[in-house]
């Protein structure tokens, strides 16, 4: 799909520049989520003690399963 004639005017110049600016957008905006995801999660486990435990346990199990299967 041409996006250019959707475009009423502007030029191929422009048209990158706003491609750029909204993918830098669009990235900053994830990272974004990532750093809430992060701190609902933290909020979860400051609240749950023997859960963070339970998740901490079954990561490290996870990773060395990982390790030991390379």
């Amino acid at each position: 799909m041409d996006v250019r004639k959707l475009i009423d005017s502007g030029s191929e110049q422009e048209l990158e520049a706003a491609i750029r600016t909204l993918a830098a957008t669009v990235r900053e905006a994830g990272e974004c989520m990532l750093d809430l995801q992060g701190a609902v999660e933290m909020l979860k486990l400051a609240h749950e003690p023997a859960f963070a435990r339970a998740v901490q346990r079954d990561t490290l199990a996870c990773i060395r399963k990982a390790m030991l299967s390379r």
